[in-house]
């Protein structure tokens, strides 16, 4: 019999694995399956933590109320606005529950020990399996070698997850603190994690994700050199194996560079600055909608999608402003400023862990629709609660930590 905390754990765990094994990140049309996540993740957090994120407590960090403020802005205004504008409901639907995820660390705050390591092998987990649903079929149809000169099959833009980002860098490091550590399980698990890593890698590679392979390009030749400074005797166990699996695949990675090269000429930054300049057009009709928004479910003229109508932007701020208005988005700046200072203080204890999760974080805040997603819940969550992983907290990490 399972007492409540590990009660909430399993739940927790059994609602991410649901996801990551027949979920999408935005789904058009929210069902049973969401149905019964929805459920999972409402019994992990229980009734008490939203009783008690209903309630004012000095003693909770700047974000936590920062974040109460916004919640029941967008709970209560942003959402009535909706519905005096008509919007459509599975749109209302589809935005309240993206709205949601934003607030994964108030349903979970104070619970770090309990969910900690269920959160972060969870978000791994989604990432290696939103990766493999994504390369299998490609693989199974035999065009995973030349997907770019062929039509994929429908790939539910799994591949384009916070979580699949998180999961190669993730990795990368993983590879490091095993390969540098002394012992043969350790290098045994290092190479098993390398191999892992390259899924996720071929994922983003298949849907040519341009900002998210020159980060994880910056992200591992940093932490090479880091490596070679602060390991040196032990760093070769780490860049022989990372060397061999790149010559092996320059042929794939000289044909993906120049088709990205070619992308970049064609498509530039994908229209985001007009993306912009069209949430202010279809804000300026008056002061009043330019403060508050068309509310959940409002839907604009898109130039970045081919001038369609949709109901979200790429990039959260934006996003955020179709929905709530300037009002919204200077809550969403004030609750999002105050837990980028918690990212801060955990870069002071572990960098590279941090950069695991501020990396796909801002990508998918300023470039990306990544926000809407339950894995950007979860990245969230992770940096509200400036822990790391059991896995990391060994002498490589502890020797180079500072405490706040």
């Amino acid at each position: 019999m399972f007492d409540t905390l590990s009660f909430s754990s399993v739940s927790l765990f059994a609602a991410i694995a649901l996801y990551a094994l027949m979920g999408e990140p935005t789904p058009d049309h929210p069902g049973m399956l969401e149905a019964v996540v929805a459920l999972l993740l409402g019994l992990s957090i229980g009734p008490s933590r939203v009783v008690s994120l209903c309630q004012a407590d000095p003693d909770k960090p700047v974000w936590y109320v920062f974040g109460q403020i916004f919640f029941f802005f967008g709970t209560f205004f942003s959402l009535s606005l909706a519905l005096l504008n008509g919007n459509s409901a599975i749109d209302i639907l589809r935005d309240y529950i993206a709205f949601m995820f934003l607030f994964l660390p108030l349903f979970f705050y104070g619970r770090e020990k309990e969910i900690g390591p269920v959160v972060s092998a969870g978000l791994l987990f989604i990432g290696v399996m939103f990766s493999f649903r994504t390369v299998w079929p490609l693989w199974e149809s035999g065009v995973l070698f030349n997907v770019w000169n062929a039509s994929p099959p429908d790939l539910l833009y799994l591949a384009n997850a916070p979580a699949v980002f998180f999961a190669v860098l993730f990795l990368f490091f993983l590879v490091g603190t095993r390969m540098t550590s002394t012992g043969l399980f350790n290098k045994a698990t290092g190479l098993l994690f390398l191999c892992l890593a390259c899924l996720p890698l071929v994922a983003m590679s298949v849907m040519m994700q341009r900002a998210t392979l020159v980060l994880s390009f910056v992200f591992l030749m940093i932490f090479c050199i880091h490596l070679l400074v602060r390991r040196p005797a032990a760093v070769w166990f780490f860049l022989c194996p990372v060397a061999i699996g790149a010559y092996m695949s320059f042929p794939v990675f000289e044909a993906l560079t120049a088709l990205l090269v070619h992308k970049t000429q064609i498509v530039g930054l994908n229209s985001r600055k007009e993306e912009a300049a069209a949430v202010y057009r279809a804000l300026e009709g008056s002061s009043g909608t330019l403060l508050s928004g068309l509310g959940f479910g409002g839907r604009f003229e898109n130039p970045a999608v081919g001038f369609l109508y949709i109901n979200f932007t790429h990039n959260l701020f934006t996003y955020t402003a179709i929905k709530s208005g300037l009002a919204g988005v200077f809550l969403c700046f004030l609750y999002g400023g105050a837990l980028a200072l918690n990212g801060w203080r955990l870069a002071r204890k572990n960098l590279f862990y941090a950069l695991c999760l501020i990396f796909p974080l801002f990508i998918n805040v300023f470039l990306y629709s990544g926000y809407k997603s339950f894995s950007f819940g979860l990245l969230l969550l992770l940096v509200s609660m400036q822990g790391q992983p059991r896995c990391l907290k060994r002498p490589f990490c502890a020797s180079e930590s500072v405490t706040p």
